[in-house]
C-alpha cells in the first residue's frame, strides 16, 4: 500500500492512503486528492501504478511538476520522493513490504479538514484544521470553536453575540458535529467547512 502525506509550510495536513490504480491531484473537487491552493492546476497530476512501478505524469504544462526539486513532466516515483508547489509538499511512501499493493482497488483514508472563508475580509483564503480547536470570530462580537474529536469535528458557540448560524440555522449553545460543505456565519464572516 502506497502513502501520500501533504506538507503545508512543513507541517502536515492529511494523508491518502491508496493501492493500484490511478490518482488524481489537484484543486478541483473531482480529484482523489484534493488540495484547494491556486499553486495546484484544476487537474494538476496523476499517478498511475501497474505493478511494482508507480509513475506520476504532469497534467497542465502551465503548473510545473516539480518532483525532487526538478521539474519533469513524468516520473517513477520511489519511496521518499517529494513533490513540490509552492508551500506545499507531497511525500511518497510505500509499506514495509517495499513496494505498492498490486490490486487495482484504490481506497483513501483523510486525517484532517479545513475551512475556506467565503464571505468577509479574508475571502479566499483556506485555514487547515490540524489543531485540537480552532476558533473563529473575535472578542465582542461572537466566537465559534471546531473542536476535533476521534469522531469527527464539532461547532459550539464560545461567545454569543451577534449572528452565529450552521446551515442557516441559529447554532445557539448547541455543539453539532459537521458534514462536507457546511457553511457557517459568525457575524460579518462565512466560512465552508471541507472534510476530506
Amino acid at each position: 500500500m502506497a502513502k501520500l502525506t501533504i506538507f503545508f509550510k512543513n507541517n502536515v495536513v492529511r494523508s491518502y492512503l491508496f493501492d493500484g490504480g490511478r490518482v488524481h491531484i489537484g484543486r478541483d473537487e473531482s480529484n482523489d486528492v484534493l488540495i484547494a491552493s491556486p499553486e495546484f492546476a484544476p487537474v494538476y497530476a496523476v499517478i498511475v501504478t501497474r505493478g511494482d512501478r508507480c509513475m506520476i505524469k504532469q497534467l497542465n504544462e502551465e503548473f510545473p511538476l516539480m518532483l525532487n526539486g526538478k521539474n519533469t513532466k513524468e516520473g517513477r516515483l520511489q519511496h521518499g520522493d517529494k513533490i513540490t508547489a509552492g508551500y506545499y509538499d507531497i511525500v511518497y511512501s510505500i509499506d514495509d513490504a517495499g513496494q505498492p499493493n498490486k490490486s487495482n482497488k484504490t481506497s483513501y483514508i483523510a486525517h484532517t479538514a479545513n475551512y475556506q472563508v467565503i464571505s468577509g475580509t479574508n475571502i479566499g483564503k483556506i485555514f487547515h484544521l490540524n489543531t485540537p480547536m480552532t476558533m473563529i470570530g473575535e472578542q465582542g462580537s461572537g466566537i465559534v470553536v471546531i473542536s476535533k474529536r476521534k469522531d469527527g469535528y464539532f461547532a459550539s458557540t464560545l461567545e454569543s453575540k451577534g449572528i452565529i448560524t450552521l446551515n442557516n440555522q441559529a447554532l445557539d449553545n448547541k455543539i453539532i458535529k459537521l458534514n462536507h460543505h457546511d457553511v457557517l456565519v459568525v457575524n460579518n464572516t462565512t466560512v465552508q467547512f471541507y472534510l476530506h
